[in-house]
Protein backbone atom coordinates (compact mmCIF):
# COMPACT_ATOMS: atom_id res chain seq x y z
CA UNK A 1 0.00 0.00 0.00
CA UNK A 2 3.02 2.31 1.38
CA UNK A 3 4.28 2.19 -2.72
CA UNK A 4 1.27 2.87 -4.40
CA UNK A 5 1.22 6.14 -2.43
CA UNK A 6 4.61 7.01 -3.22
CA UNK A 7 4.00 6.37 -6.54
CA UNK A 8 0.91 8.53 -7.19
CA UNK A 9 2.84 11.01 -5.40
CA UNK A 10 5.53 10.72 -7.89
CA UNK A 11 3.12 11.09 -11.08
CA UNK A 12 1.49 14.02 -9.32
CA UNK A 13 4.85 15.45 -9.18
CA UNK A 14 5.50 14.59 -12.73
CA UNK A 15 1.67 15.80 -13.85
CA UNK A 16 2.25 19.43 -11.81
CA UNK A 17 6.23 19.92 -13.21
CA UNK A 18 5.47 18.98 -17.39
CA UNK A 19 2.33 20.85 -17.03
CA UNK A 20 4.47 23.82 -15.75
CA UNK A 21 6.82 23.11 -17.75
CA UNK A 22 4.22 23.31 -20.94
CA UNK A 23 2.43 26.77 -20.25
CA UNK A 24 5.86 28.08 -19.96
CA UNK A 25 6.58 27.28 -22.94
CA UNK A 26 3.81 28.23 -24.64
CA UNK A 27 3.84 31.77 -22.92
CA UNK A 28 7.48 32.52 -23.55
CA UNK A 29 7.66 31.09 -27.52
CA UNK A 30 6.35 34.25 -29.13
CA UNK A 31 8.92 36.59 -27.23
CA UNK A 32 11.41 33.93 -28.24
CA UNK A 33 10.57 33.91 -31.50
CA UNK A 34 10.50 37.99 -31.80
CA UNK A 35 13.50 38.15 -30.36
CA UNK A 36 15.50 35.95 -32.76
CA UNK A 37 13.79 37.26 -35.62
CA UNK A 38 15.33 40.99 -34.40
CA UNK A 39 18.87 39.01 -33.99
CA UNK A 40 18.59 37.50 -37.44
CA UNK A 41 17.83 41.02 -39.17
CA UNK A 42 20.67 42.88 -36.82
CA UNK A 43 23.30 40.19 -38.09
CA UNK A 44 21.90 40.65 -41.43
CA UNK A 45 22.97 45.00 -41.00
CA UNK A 46 25.89 43.78 -39.78
CA UNK A 47 27.47 41.28 -42.63
CA UNK A 48 25.80 44.38 -45.15
CA UNK A 49 25.68 47.42 -43.97
CA UNK A 50 24.65 49.26 -47.60
CA UNK A 51 21.87 46.89 -47.71
CA UNK A 52 18.45 48.17 -46.83
CA UNK A 53 15.82 45.66 -47.96
CA UNK A 54 16.51 41.78 -47.48
CA UNK A 55 14.78 39.03 -49.40
CA UNK A 56 15.40 35.63 -48.93
CA UNK A 57 15.97 33.17 -51.17
CA UNK A 58 16.78 29.52 -51.64
CA UNK A 59 19.62 28.49 -53.92
CA UNK A 60 20.71 24.91 -53.62
CA UNK A 61 18.82 24.14 -51.24
CA UNK A 62 21.17 27.01 -48.96
CA UNK A 63 19.00 29.88 -47.74
CA UNK A 64 20.20 33.01 -48.88
CA UNK A 65 19.46 36.44 -47.95
CA UNK A 66 19.49 39.15 -51.41
CA UNK A 67 20.42 42.77 -49.96
CA UNK A 68 19.48 45.92 -51.92
CA UNK A 69 19.97 49.50 -51.05
CA UNK A 70 17.58 52.37 -50.71
CA UNK A 71 16.84 52.52 -54.84
CA UNK A 72 16.26 48.91 -55.10
CA UNK A 73 19.77 48.33 -56.64
CA UNK A 74 21.25 44.53 -55.69
CA UNK A 75 23.64 45.55 -53.20
CA UNK A 76 25.17 41.82 -52.36
CA UNK A 77 24.02 38.72 -49.96
CA UNK A 78 24.84 36.79 -47.14
CA UNK A 79 24.42 33.43 -46.16
CA UNK A 80 25.35 31.09 -43.48
CA UNK A 81 28.36 29.12 -43.63
CA UNK A 82 29.92 26.16 -41.49
CA UNK A 83 33.74 25.44 -41.84
CA UNK A 84 34.97 22.38 -39.39
CA UNK A 85 36.14 23.63 -36.80
CA UNK A 86 38.59 21.87 -34.05
CA UNK A 87 36.01 20.36 -32.13
CA UNK A 88 32.49 20.87 -34.50
CA UNK A 89 31.27 22.85 -37.60
CA UNK A 90 31.43 26.96 -37.25
CA UNK A 91 28.53 28.42 -37.84
CA UNK A 92 29.37 31.80 -39.45
CA UNK A 93 26.92 34.62 -41.45
CA UNK A 94 29.07 36.17 -44.18
CA UNK A 95 27.90 38.86 -46.11
CA UNK A 96 29.52 39.28 -49.80
CA UNK A 97 29.05 42.32 -51.91
CA UNK A 98 28.33 42.03 -55.35
CA UNK A 99 32.26 42.37 -56.59
CA UNK A 100 32.52 39.46 -54.19
CA UNK A 101 34.80 41.21 -51.17
CA UNK A 102 33.22 39.65 -48.06
CA UNK A 103 32.12 42.97 -46.21
CA UNK A 104 31.44 41.35 -42.75
CA UNK A 105 31.52 37.81 -40.30
CA UNK A 106 29.29 37.07 -37.55
CA UNK A 107 30.34 33.63 -35.61
CA UNK A 108 26.66 32.62 -34.63
CA UNK A 109 27.59 29.06 -32.95
CA UNK A 110 31.15 27.72 -32.17
CA UNK A 111 32.38 24.94 -29.63
CA UNK A 112 35.64 25.65 -29.80
CA UNK A 113 38.64 25.66 -26.92
CA UNK A 114 38.52 28.53 -24.89
CA UNK A 115 41.65 30.92 -25.25
CA UNK A 116 42.35 29.22 -28.60
CA UNK A 117 39.51 28.24 -30.96
CA UNK A 118 37.23 31.19 -29.53
CA UNK A 119 39.91 33.80 -30.66
CA UNK A 120 38.12 33.52 -34.39
CA UNK A 121 35.65 35.24 -32.72
CA UNK A 122 37.73 38.84 -32.12
CA UNK A 123 37.77 41.33 -34.37
CA UNK A 124 41.55 41.27 -35.25
CA UNK A 125 41.08 37.37 -36.51
CA UNK A 126 37.72 38.56 -38.48
CA UNK A 127 39.75 41.54 -40.30
CA UNK A 128 41.98 39.35 -42.44
CA UNK A 129 38.78 38.25 -43.67
CA UNK A 130 37.30 41.65 -44.64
Amino acid sequence: MNIIKVSLFLAMICLISASTLAVTYDKTKPVIEKNSAEKYKQSLKIVMPDATVFAEKKIDGKIVSVGKNDKDEFVGFATVVSPTGYAWPIDTRVGVERDGKITGIIIQKMVETPGLGTKANEPWFKKQFI
